[in-house]
């Protein structure tokens, strides 16, 4: 009888170490789970504050890209010789009232850094050939300024970039480069160690499901800029040195 009492004691106490096991590794796969839908769900968040960071420096780029008479100096207007990249910082664009208010912090975000981790510029990319074209051929009207707007994200974990970079849909992975900007995707693609993420669009494409095709009101008011504010063809054909402006 005192042998099958033993017998029966050791018993009662391997399953109840078996249920603390299976327990403890439901509790570690809670926990990971916990985990991943909660990085996952801050990452979720940086691509939502570049999102309305985009949308936010294309309003500052239409209200800067050309000089308007009787009103203040375009900042990206050619004729200004504006720094390439031009930074803007965040303050400026809530402050300008294209921003409602700065991105709340967020863990994967190193909020100490520059703008509380988060850098917009404007790119200039290379001026293009405008042409008028007919059955007979294309002739050169002008020459069309082209920029583009860069946010980039200065990440907490650096080791984590590749992971982040998947999970938010950011263009690329950059790097700091002088006088509070970030390098372009094309320059950091020959860096090493590049740990920010970063979106880069032309001002017309920072939200491209935001209005409907069949909505014309933007053309019109570019045709109307384009008949009314611009030198008639024929003076474009025979001297090609118009320059065209908010049109990236």
């Amino acid at each position: 009888m005192r042998n099958s009492k033993k017998s029966m004691t050791g018993v009662s106490l391997i399953e109840a170490l078996l249920v603390l096991a299976i327990g403890a590794a439901i509790i570690a796969m809670g926990l990971k789970l916990y985990q991943g839908f909660n990085t996952d769900l801050n990452a979720q968040g940086v691509k939502y504050n570049a999102e309305e960071i985009m949308r936010a420096a294309a309003m500052y780029y239409y209200a800067n890209c050309e000089n308007m008479p009787g009103t203040r100096t375009a900042t990206l207007d050619p004729s200004n010789n504006p720094k390439n990249p031009t930074p803007v910082t965040i303050t400026n664009l809530v402050n300008s009232g294209y921003l409602m208010k700065a991105p709340e912090q967020n863990p994967i975000v190193n909020s100490s850094a520059v703008n509380g981790g988060y850098y917009v510029q404007f790119n200039r990319m290379p001026d293009s050939t405008r042409y008028f074209c007919t059955t007979y051929g294309c002739k050169p009207i002008g020459t069309s300024v082209n920029w583009q707007i860069q946010v980039a994200v200065v990440l907490n974990t650096p080791s984590a970039a590749k992971r982040y970079l998947g999970m938010t849909g950011a263009d690329c992975l950059t790097r700091a480069s002088f006088g509070g900007t970030v390098q372009t995707c094309s320059a950091a693609a020959s860096s090493k160690f590049n740990y920010y993420l970063s979106w880069q669009r032309l001002p017309s494409m920072v939200s491209p499901k935001g209005q409907s095709p069949l909505w014309m009101t933007n053309p019109v008011i570019k045709q109307f800029k384009q008949y009314f504010e611009e030198p008639p063809l024929s003076q474009m054909l025979a001297n090609p040195t118009t320059v065209f402006k908010c049109g990236s």
